[in-house]
């Protein structure tokens, strides 16, 4: 096998192939690893009224900071740890160990109560959660577009059952260690079901099919690269009938030919990776790092009219809805200015400045004051958020690259990601120390 045929062999995986319950199995999976810190953080009023309203941006910070440095390591040795142990069984325990940490530490907050030892719980549950989200979404990138628009869309669905528990358990301000510990246990029990959806899904065949290829190209490509005579020395000594295919490969300006033409190829790709890659890239830090930066400072909003109980929940819930609504939008035709990588890019800039509006709101005393106003502020950028997400997600798995290049891009699209999380925070946390928001 050449190595140019790699692409054309992949095995052919479309939406008619891909049963309907695997493409909602996809949504499941993100679901449950986003369920944990979704439920626990519908928890800001109680928080805010225990320990303070900073308290909340370091939690936030606790959460999001873990997942640059996981990113990283992923990106260095996932790859690596696929080929040694076969993509299936790797995939199948980085994710079911992922899921067996988050339900053990839900199981354990309920005797947990003090800050120090929250905060560190929360940190634990950052590394579990971005650890499973980077191999969720690499996974799914090794299927068409469907499965990775159900895997964003199942990343925001756990708000709804936020919103059910904070209506029947109360879990406001004055929520009671009895209902507190339900929730846990709740929460603890569904994950545990995205656990079984997430095993059953890797053993399935269709997924057992997309690993095999996957790795036996890996190996192809490696049988190339060492077969290769492009940079070889040695020279037919042994025998004077040597056949004319051997003679023209150990033939110095023959050799120097190929690899010029081999590096030529590798440029192109490399050129072609970039070039989708970069922008998209770019796209999602301003989305993800605006999004949780606003995020990280409403429990610094105050309500203006005193009928407005836990308004800082309320935005909390409008930011998860709207953010939720955003995404099946990409379902519909694509507007005429969101067609290309960069014009995405573009649209990701002009929603980061609805964040002027947002700070100068909480911070100016003198701006106008409105309940109303700062919800559909809120709702606005939020579905905005989640509807640019899931685009630049598709976008990055439709250009014309292979599965690996695929997944490679993904890895790339989740440090950017972790890193736009990890300066969110970092500059939520110099703000909030300054008591510039007090």
């Amino acid at each position: 096998r050449s190595m140019s045929s790699s692409k054309s062999d992949d095995v052919h995986v479309d939406s008619d192939t891909i049963p309907y319950i695997m493409l909602v199995s996809f949504l499941i999976i993100s679901f449950g690893y986003m369920l944990p810190w979704t439920s626990l953080g519908s928890l800001i009023s109680y928080y805010k009224y225990r320990y303070g309203a900073s308290f909340y941006v370091k939690i936030y910070c606790a959460y999001y900071l873990p997942g640059l440095p996981v990113a990283l390591v992923q990106y260095q040795y996932d790859e690596f740890l696929n080929n040694l142990y076969g993509s299936k069984n790797a995939y199948k325990w980085r994710g079911f160990i992922c899921f067996v940490v988050m339900v053990t530490i839900l199981l354990c907050l309920s005797w947990v109560v003090s800050e120090i030892p929250l905060i560190f719980m929360f940190a634990l549950l950052g590394m579990a959660s971005w650890l499973c989200h980077g191999t969720a979404t690499m996974y799914a990138s090794l299927f068409p577009r469907a499965a990775v628009a159900y895997l964003q869309i199942g990343f925001r669905c756990p708000e709804l059952f936020a919103i059910v528990a904070d209506h029947f358990l109360d879990l406001g301000m004055d929520a009671t260690a009895q209902s507190l510990d339900l929730f846990y246990k709740i929460t603890a029990s569904l994950l545990a079901c995205s656990l079984i959806c997430w095993v059953l899904l890797v053993e399935s065949n269709i997924s057992t099919v997309v690993f095999e290829d996957k790795d036996r190209r890996g190996r192809a490509v490696e049988d190339d690269l060492e077969k290769t005579p492009l940079l070889s020395t040695s020279t037919s000594t042994t025998s004077t009938s040597t056949t004319n295919t051997s003679t023209s490969t150990t033939n110095p300006i023959q050799r120097a030919r190929l690899l010029l033409s081999a590096m030529d190829s590798f440029v192109q790709r490399d050129q072609l990776f970039h070039s989708s890659v970069s922008p998209l890239c770019a796209a999602l830090f301003i989305t993800m790092w605006s999004s949780i930066f606003q995020a990280s400072f409403f429990a610094y909003v105050n309500a203006v009219s005193s009928e407005t109980k836990n308004l800082e929940q309320r935005l909390y819930f409008i930011r998860l809805i709207c953010d939720l609504v955003g995404r099946p939008l990409t379902f519909l035709p694509r507007p005429f200015f969101l067609q290309t990588n960069n014009e995405l890019l573009i649209a990701s800039i002009l929603r980061s400045l609805m964040l002027i509006v947002f700070f100068t709101y909480i911070s100016v005393p003198s701006f106008p004051q409105s309940d109303t106003f700062i919800c559909v502020l809120v709702g606005i950028f939020s579905t905005a958020s989640g509807y640019l997400v899931v685009l630049i997600y598709e976008h990055a798995a439709s250009v014309e690259l292979t599965k690996s290049e695929r997944a490679h891009a993904t890895n790339v699209l989740n440090i950017a990601f972790q890193f736009a999380a990890f300066m969110a925070v970092i500059m939520s946390v110099a703000i909030s120390m300054t008591g510039w928001l007090i």
